[in-house]
């Protein structure tokens, strides 16, 4: 295939008719150009209801591989890296979606800024049936002034929160996911944050904060409220580090208990007992720490406006 082709690729186990609708939201892209469908299928039973439901879809653009063995999620996110026959690929699990106009939007976006090493697009949460409102960084992306503008990310700015959120839709170059390791199973089930603040150290990361794919929040693994703390308790540790040596570390320091306060009270989980596993002590409510956590997100969302402002990559 032409280098410059895009390859969309979608890691599976099983959730075929959510697989189905991914896959339909491949096919139906406004974009003329050719691409490729990746999917790789970390079950390796044969005649599964995967295997089925690729057998009676006649599209060449799709190519189907199935592991001899299951060799975990993050073990298959890498290998749908190493199956990559282009130079960019772009990511989708089976339960999210991509916008029809996904490709046509974004496709000269990267074409006319080649330095671009990962590519960060918006994505719309649905819940139980509701669409969300975006949060964070993407919901500055409706302003005057900023509104679709392509803004280069740093490791700071994922010392706020994930930024990036899941894989879904971001666009990555292939050397440069090989270069970094690809996703890290010792970090399990934060692979894909940890992912990313190395590209960030490393990389041309870009954020554009505009909505073209949905991600579906299904109860699975990922929404058990185990698998919610470990992910928490992680991402505490990675925050920690990450802000070590930072200009305004000490800001960051009293920012850190009250976002772990912040998301276990999103998981319905929080209590003096949970906060101490991922701090290592209880909570204190503390008005100056209160105060110095709202700041720092104001400060960071204006660092990011006024990048936003200055960027001439709009999309």
């Amino acid at each position: 295939m032409e280098n410059d082709v895009f390859s969309i690729v979608i890691p599976t186990y099983g959730r075929f008719e959510l697989l189905k609708k991914a896959i339909n939201s491949c096919l139906t892209q406004s974009f003329k150009d050719p691409f490729e469908i990746v999917i790789v299928d970390n079950d390796p039973t044969r005649g599964n209801g995967t295997e089925q439901l690729i057998e009676s879809i006649d599209d060449p653009r799709i190519t189907y591989y199935k592991n001899s063995e299951n060799i975990g999620c993050i073990g298959n996110f890498n290998r749908c890296i190493e199956l990559t026959s282009s130079k960019y690929l772009i990511m989708l699990h089976t339960d999210d979606l991509l916008d029809s106009s996904f490709l046509e939007r974004i496709v000269p976006l990267i074409q006319n800024n080649r330095d671009i090493d990962i590519l960060i697009p918006g994505k719309r949460i649905i819940r139980n049936g509701k669409t969300e409102k975006q949060r964070g960084y993407n919901s500055l992306g409706k302003l005057p002034g900023l509104r679709n503008k392509g803004v280069r990310l740093s490791e700071k700015d994922f010392s706020l929160y994930n930024i990036a959120g899941g894989p879904i839709g971001i666009v990555m170059k292939k050397d440069a996911c090989i270069e970094l390791g690809g996703f890290d199973e010792r970090v399990f089930p934060m692979s894909d944050y940890a992912f990313w603040v190395r590209a960030a150290m490393n990389c041309k990361v870009v954020n554009v904060p505009i909505t073209l794919g949905s991600y579906r929040f299904l109860d699975n693994i990922s929404s058990e409220t185990g698998m919610q703390l470990s992910y928490i308790r992680n991402e505490y540790d990675l925050m920690s580090h990450l802000i070590e040596g930072m200009r305004f570390e000490k800001a960051f320091r009293y920012y850190l208990p009250e976002y772990v306060r912040y998301r276990l009270r999103r998981a319905k989980a929080f209590n003096n007992t949970e906060f101490t596993k991922v701090t290592g002590h209880p909570y204190r409510w503390n008005l100056f720490s209160r105060l110095v956590y709202y700041a720092v997100i104001i400060s960071m969302v204006f660092s990011y406006a006024g990048r936003a402002m200055k960027s001439d990559m709009t999309i």
